[in-house]
């Protein structure tokens, strides 16, 4: 009895101990869920709801008394948003569904639908993610519409502009380049500045330019160019041009000013 008690009091211990971690655990996942600003729906099998983060409730009308209710019950602020329709269709294929939608305060939100699988790969319901991604769109809108802003300065500039990468490809080129050098964007774009339009502008003063001078400094100016070109001729040139720092890991631009002072 003695040895009995004993051994029932080393399996007591490391019960409590396995208790103590699993309340530990579910502490840290239910803190982990509050904070985060997703709105996480767990769905049984029957598309059930069995768990909700805080951050759901904003989105979608629920409450507490709601876990146990179908998802179809549930009303959401994302009009034409149908999740018992996308649910079902999960389960059934148990192919994640990625989308995005509109509120009809202008609000846009990242939908996504997948299986829920459990440590031995099972099936066990669904996980509904939805995240507000507004902002995230702003930021793009603003950025398009800076770049549309930066485009159409370009194509209003008389001067043929060419800008380059930081291999000397061809990344774009306005419309008075394209007109000037008779190329277009076509046959330009992505290619060695010193191989397209059949190698015209392997041109050695244009070559040290970029190769030597260019790395060193940021901007170059009145860089005069002499040079005959298949097309057109015989051309004097004044290059003016900048390096452009990009952020992030993005290689860096050139960006150059071509001024045809012939005459």
């Amino acid at each position: 009895m003695q040895s009995t008690n004993e051994e029932l009091n080393t399996l007591n211990s490391e019960l409590q101990k396995s208790l103590d971690r699993v309340s530990e655990l579910s502490n840290d996942m239910n803190n982990l869920l509050s904070s985060t600003e997703v709105a996480t729906i767990f769905l049984d099998n029957r598309l059930n709801i069995r768990r909700f983060t805080p951050f759901a409730t904003k989105i979608l009308n629920l409450i507490e008394a709601d876990i146990g209710r179908s998802i179809g019950d549930i009303t959401s602020r994302i009009t034409g948003l149908n999740l018992l329709k996308t649910a079902s269709e999960v389960l059934d294929t148990l192919h994640r569904k990625n989308f995005e939608m509109q509120d009809d305060d202008g609000n846009w939100f990242s939908v996504r639908v997948l299986p829920y699988r459990t440590l031995d790969n099972l099936i066990d319901g669904i996980v509904i993610n939805i995240i507000d991604i507004t902002e995230i769109k702003r930021t793009q809108a603003l950025a398009e519409d800076a770049g549309e802003f930066a485009r159409s300065i370009i194509e209003t500039i008389r001067e043929p502009l060419l800008v380059l990468d930081g291999d000397f490809r061809v990344v774009s080129g306005n419309k008075a380049f394209y007109e000037t050098f008779r190329t277009s964007a076509r046959e330009s774009k992505g290619v060695p500045l010193y191989e397209f339009g059949n190698g015209q502008w392997n041109i050695p003063k244009l070559r040290e330019l970029l190769e030597k001078i260019v790395p060193e400094k940021s901007s170059f100016h009145d860089f005069r160019v002499e040079h005959d070109f298949p097309l057109i001729g015989h051309k004097v040139l004044i290059l003016n041009g900048r390096r452009i720092e990009q952020r992030g890991r993005r290689p860096d631009l050139i960006v150059i000013a071509i001024e045809d002072i012939t005459e």
